[in-house]
């Protein structure tokens, strides 16, 4: 219970860091976009989570990002970094449309949100995993106690993130935070060093 405790408040001291900017970036998209009246990170999941062609390219899109965590060499890791960032592109531009525009940059904020307070949780869990416990087994343990779209594919990106991006935090614990998605696309224009191998989270689908 102690280290459940532990890892909640880190997951939302971390968003103390973040709110302040964040919440002035959804007042600025209200003024451009009609934002949903009941707005918190799980919007784009009760949105499309019953929508089968939806739900199922997010779940490739999930096996992808954990494939490319888990690649064994730097070629392999950003083919399917850049399938992955393919896929969201897709995706966004099939149904983030009209008066769901705004689901854009919702999803960004999101997803930066949940990524680097899972992030820092992850950081906990490792800290206090028991002798000779790998990374896979304390990635699976953490994602077994969330179901959350936006806290595992955040985690996913954060964890590509921490490992391409050198002080990455600089920039995300800052105002106007940049897209998760673009910063890992600008890695696809540089050389990939090696990512350490490791199984990608498990996401449970909903029944």
């Amino acid at each position: 219970m102690g280290e459940l405790f532990l890892g909640i408040a880190l997951h939302e001291l971390t968003h103390t860091r973040q709110l302040s900017f964040v919440m002035g970036e959804i007042k600025r998209l209200s003024k451009r976009y009609p934002v949903p009246e009941q707005l918190d990170d799980n919007l784009l999941e009760d949105t499309f989570a019953k929508n089968k062609a939806y739900a199922g390219q997010f779940f490739r899109e999930m096996e992808l990002l954990g494939n490319a965590y888990m690649a064994e060499t730097p070629a392999q890791g950003k083919r399917d970094l850049a399938r992955a960032l393919q896929m969201i592109q897709q995706r966004r531009a099939r149904y983030f449309v009209g008066k769901r525009k705004v689901y854009a940059p919702l999803e960004e904020i999101f997803l930066t949100l949940e990524g680097a307070a899972m992030w820092a949780h992850f950081q906990m869990a490792r800290d206090h995993a028991p002798a000779g416990e790998d990374v896979p087994t304390t990635l699976n343990k953490l994602a077994a106690k969330t179901n959350a779209w936006s806290q595992v594919e955040g985690l996913s990106l954060f964890l590509l993130i921490d490992r391409l991006v050198p002080d990455w935090q600089i920039r995300y614990f800052a105002p106007n935070p940049p897209s998760p998605f673009a910063v890992l696309r600008s890695t696809l224009q540089k050389p990939i060093r090696k990512i350490s191998a490791t199984k990608p989270l498990k996401q449970k689908r909903k029944q």
